[in-house]
């Protein structure tokens, strides 16, 4: 038996409002359930820089951004939404170039930068809560982004 063992975050524990945290850990290729493949961008909430915040059971407060599997390379995906608005100067892209390039999810994850300022607002979702991000500070643009996606009919360049 392993000494180590992977925790597991439910990000269901976060209560709705403004809130400042680390992007965690980013999930690739995650079964959601009925056949639906997604991408989770794990939040740990924070007290301070050092100190995470727990719940009533000394779990971390975690929220996440559930993000469909995406080859990346639509603007209007959710991943790279999310991307831009953590952008900070330190990646030296500016937000004209975002919409060209962007740094890969793992560059924003824990230990790579300042926290962030986040939204949540939480939904139940069959019969389960789950702690969802809909914006984030950019320190770029100096304004909330709202990271949501948008479902409506592509827009081709002829």
């Amino acid at each position: 038996m392993p000494l180590v063992e992977t925790l597991k975050y439910y990000a269901d524990n976060t209560p709705d409002g403004t809130h400042q945290a680390y992007c965690w850990e980013y999930l690739q290729a995650v079964n959601y359930g009925q056949g639906r493949i997604r991408e989770l961008v794990l939040f740990a909430i924070i007290k301070s820089k050092d100190e995470l915040y727990l719940d009533n059971n000394f779990q971390p407060m975690m929220c996440v951004a559930v993000c469909n599997s995406t080859k990346g390379i639509s603007g209007k995906a959710k991943i790279n939404k999310l991307k831009r608005a953590l952008l900070t100067p330190k990646h030296g892209i500016s937000m004209i170039e975002s919409y060209k390039t962007l740094p890969d999810m793992d560059e924003f994850c824990f230990g790579k930068g300042d926290p962030y300022s986040i939204k949540v607002e939480n939904k139940t979702i069959n019969g389960k809560r789950v702690s969802n991000i809909t914006h984030v500070y950019s320190v770029i643009t100096k304004q909330w982004m709202d990271i949501r996606g948008v479902f409506d009919s592509p827009l081709f360049i002829k």
